[in-house]
């Protein structure tokens, strides 16, 4: 019960201290029947993480309800899909906890044929939502857990991730129904945004269907190189692009529209994940240049960032500095892009000038 939980008086919970957001996903799983999610960003990696705690909120016959932006991992998206549709999915045992543990705890096949499994069987549930004025993405980071007497409701920076719960520097603040209002105030209203949107009932937000996750994106625009786009779709390029971020450039650089993407999206598609995804960010962005290459687009303006400097202590930096000491996944991918648009310049005549102020594509 989660009136056992042994929570700080503060109820506050931050990484690298004595109360982490990961204990308290694990405690408050440990002990609940129900989990209400808002967020920001999914992955299923955070299930990985949290197998043990997940594995017995399962057992214990919960169910988890969860409002996720439009931007997951293809795995997460085709897990989704496929606990929606009538394709043949293999049968979990739930009871057994041990071999539930050990599946979630793997990141395979197995363990999506098990989100599929989940999803089929409305133990999780899973609604996928956008702005409804198509400008920015959901960002909220609330939930509330219950186990069918009490309640606790948190609200704060943390993600559903991996690199939420592991890596990042994050803070949540819990709420215990049991400590009067309050508390129970703001329980409730955490509840009621969650059932609002949920219910499809918010009329700032729209669902969007699993098919559309991606396409969407290119569904949205219509311009004179509309074939770029089409481009990069069709060779099934796995990069997330927002509306917000359109702007004409033609005033800094003749290499007509452009459109952006915030660096943090990149951040959490790409390297939020396990180590593959770091490789996959690579390869995603070399299917890009071979797209534009093949349609004969000659300028790309794309975003770096200053985190391929690493530790590097003389300021401000310069284009002529050695940067192959990278300090993080985030960092040597951009470095790698770097190296990947210099060989393209040189063997196919690609102009290519790096900002840092968002993922860029010309269209």
């Amino acid at each position: 019960m989660l009136k056992e939980v042994n929570f700080p008086a503060h109820r506050h919970f931050k990484s690298r201290t004595e109360w982490e957001p990961i204990g308290f996903f694990s405690d408050c799983l440990c002990n609940a029947t129900q989990f209400d999610l808002m967020l920001g960003f999914f992955s299923s990696s955070a299930i990985n993480v949290l197998a043990d705690g997940f594995a017995t909120f399962l057992y214990n016959g919960g169910r988890m309800n969860l409002i996720v932006n439009d931007i997951l991992t293809e795995q997460d998206k085709n897990a989704i899909a496929n606990g929606k549709l009538d394709t043949q999915i293999p049968f979990f045992d739930i009871t057994d906890i041990e071999k539930l543990k050990d599946t979630l705890s793997e990141r395979d096949t197995h363990f999506f044929d098990c989100l599929a499994w989940l999803i089929r069987n409305n133990r999780l549930d899973i609604r996928i939502v956008a702005p409804k004025d198509g400008i920015g993405i959901s960002h909220t980071k609330t939930g509330v857990f219950s186990d069918g007497v009490n309640k606790v409701g948190f609200d704060g920076s943390c993600n559903f991730s991996r690199a939420a719960l592991i890596d990042n520097i994050e803070s949540l603040t819990a709420f215990c129904n049991w400590d009067g209002n309050p508390a129970s105030a703001t329980i409730n209203k955490l509840n009621g945004e969650f059932e609002l949107v949920f219910t499809g009932k918010d009329e700032n937000v729209v669902f969007v269907p699993t098919d559309k996750v991606k396409t969407r994106i290119a569904d949205s625009f219509k311009s004179k190189k509309q074939a770029i786009i089409d481009a990069l779709a069709e060779n099934n390029v796995g990069l997330e692009i927002s509306t917000k971020g359109l702007r004409k450039v033609n005033d800094f650089y003749p290499c007509g529209w452009l459109l952006a993407a915030a660096a943090e999206q990149n951040i959490a598609m790409l390297v939020s994940d396990d180590a593959h995804r770091v490789e996959e960010m690579g390869f995603e962005f070399a299917k890009a240049e071979d797209a534009l290459k093949a349609h004969n687009i000659k300028n790309l303006v794309m975003a770096s960032s200053s985190s391929v400097y690493g530790n590097c202590k003389t300021v401000p930096f310069k284009e002529d500095m050695i940067v192959d000491f990278a300090i993080s996944p985030y960092a040597a991918t951009k470095k790698a892009n770097e190296v990947m648009a210099h060989v393209y310049h040189k063997l196919f005549g690609l102009n290519v000038i790096t900002k840092s102020f968002g993922f860029i594509i010309p269209i």
